[in-house]
């Protein structure tokens, strides 16, 4: 397929992480801003700054309307209107403060219906906090034994649950009275591609049509979190990448389910599932890209990567499958 690219220019440093929020398209980077874009015009809007003192962990949407966007940095998640007619805006509407360690994601719990985001940080700490009340709902402390990677709410047997991953190489299942209930553990591969990486779980993918949980791991790996009457089972489904997957998503676009990845070899990846029985996917696309990748949005059939670049990458038509 063939597939061009344009670039975005406005960062001075790396791109840390991507967001497709209402808005528009919303970037995070090393430079302690946040940029907002005009996908038609490939150019910067809005710059949210001089509220940083580091580089940007996090972005997600807001639960309560579609004009904020949430900014993880540090111990705080932070919350900015858009709707600000400034270009530079610079001062929040609100900020968490249920963390003592630096967050690394954030995550709204189910938009439209609750007004609790999940965040996740370095000392393995879960946190659901209540954007209305300005709480938290629930504390887990030591969730995780090392660094927790990712949380992502879903649904199991018709109930709301969490999901986070984290460094000690494991995916737990937590209800909303905080017991975590169920985990899976990772294992390494019997793979002919040699991983200088333990098996650490860094990005959940939900796969919400089905109910189905896939893992991003740092070995490379892609792997199904198959979980069927409290017996859990890990199947790999994607061994093609030779460095730590760095970003994973779920889409179904025309009845076919695919998983988008990208990693620290640089490649980009859409693996179309062929059999849904036997968790098995295809390689349709793959894009090589000059620098490491940390994040990527599918906007339409475009995506656009952020990582070890200032600028962002638009892949126009990568997705057109």
């Amino acid at each position: 397929m063939q597939v061009s690219f344009s670039t975005l220019k406005g960062h001075k440093d790396s791109v840390t992480c991507m967001l497709d929020h209402p808005m528009g398209l919303i970037t995070g980077s090393e430079d302690r801003t946040v940029r907002i874009w005009d996908t038609r015009m490939n150019r910067a809007v809005k710059c949210i700054c001089g509220m940083f003192d580091d580089e940007i962990a996090c972005l997600s949407t807001y639960p309560l309307n579609d004009y904020t966007v949430c900014v993880g940095c540090e111990a705080f998640v932070t919350f900015y209107d858009l709707r600000n007619p400034s270009a530079l805006i610079q001062e929040c509407i609100g900020v968490t403060d249920c963390n003592d360690a630096d967050v690394n994601r954030c995550f709204p719990m189910d938009p439209g219906h609750s007004d609790e985001i999940a965040i996740c940080d370095d000392d393995g700490t879960v946190a659901i906090w209540n954007c209305r009340t300005d709480e938290e709902t629930i504390i887990l402390e030591g969730m995780h034994q090392s660094i927790c990677t990712d949380v992502v709410p879903l649904t199991l047997n018709g109930s709301r649950v969490i999901a986070t991953s984290g460094y000690d190489q494991c995916v737990f299942l937590t209800n909303m009275e905080g017991v975590a209930f169920f985990h899976w553990s990772m294992t390494p591969l019997t793979s002919a591609l040699p991983s200088v990486n333990p098996p650490f779980v860094y990005k959940l993918a939900y796969d919400d049509r089905r109910d189905r949980l896939y893992c991003g791991l740092m070995d490379g790996s892609v792997r199904y979190l198959k979980y069927e009457e409290k017996k859990g089972t890990v199947i790999p489904v994607i061994t093609t990448h030779t460095g730590g997957v760095s970003d994973l998503q779920s889409w179904e676009k025309n009845n076919q389910h695919f998983l988008l990845s990208s990693a620290n070899d640089c490649l980009f990846l859409v693996n179309k599932e062929v059999n849904s029985d036997l968790s098995l996917f295809q390689e349709v696309e793959r894009i090589e890209l000059r620098w490491k990748p940390n994040c990527f949005v599918r906007i339409g059939d475009d995506i656009y990567f952020g990582g070890l670049s200032k600028d962002v990458l638009r892949a126009n038509g990568a997705f057109r499958v």
